[in-house]
């Protein structure tokens, strides 16, 4: 029996934003009454809202999104929860784990106030010995659900990416994880020549 989560904020007019962006513009261009169908014109950067990010976002002619083929998005889920410890999120004893070539969720319950100032501006940070563990370990991408794994001068973006892991930030729903131990992670872009995209992403759990 298969179950699926929906780990995505969903976007709108309304979804939280940082202090960085601009909000996200919806304006319908085309309507049924006018022209016999609908579209929809958005004006929008890229890292708002669920998305992921690759090398380029942080280093000059490197990979985009485009660039990678699918099955890099698509892979088995290990989720390191660390809700009672919000703010650094450091190494523990993890020995039992396989994480090679797995997508990595960090829980921290953060999402609960995505829609507060303090989800931007007092956000958990990875530690320089936990980012470098997981890159010892040859994990496939990073996915959080909370806005950055760190702060400027994005000392751990830059070395996740430069070792080709991507990241996944502003997830959600990932206290639907905490007992499973046998589940894949979706985390799909639009295929589109940029330095990050949204994404669904998605858990699927394999019930024996």
């Amino acid at each position: 029996m298969l179950k699926y989560i929906d780990l995505t904020h969903t976007l709108s007019e309304n979804i939280s934003v940082s202090p960085f962006d601009d909000k996200i513009v919806f304006q319908q261009v085309k309507t049924l009454e006018k022209d016999q169908y609908n579209d929809t014109q958005i004006i929008t950067t890229m890292h708002i809202g669920t998305h992921i990010d690759a090398p380029s976002h942080m280093f000059p002619n490197q990979k985009k999104i485009n660039e990678y083929p699918v099955e890099k998005f698509i892979g088995q889920g290990i989720l390191l929860n660390f809700k009672n410890q919000r703010q650094i999120i450091m190494k523990q004893d993890f020995n039992d784990l396989n994480f090679t070539e797995k997508i990595v969720l960090i829980y921290t319950n953060q999402d609960k106030i995505f829609n507060n100032n303090e989800y931007y501006e007092n956000h958990p940070v990875i530690t320089e010995e936990l980012c470098d563990f997981l890159i010892e370990k040859q994990i496939k991408a990073i996915g959080l659900d909370f806005f950055s794994p760190d702060y400027f001068p994005s000392v751990i973006h830059k070395k996740f990416l430069e070792n080709d892991i991507l990241i996944v930030e502003n997830l959600c729903n990932l206290d639907l994880l905490i007992d499973q131990t046998n589940f894949e992670i979706f985390i799909l872009p639009i295929k589109i020549a940029t330095e990050g995209a949204f994404i669904r992403a998605v858990a699927k759990i394999n019930h024996p």
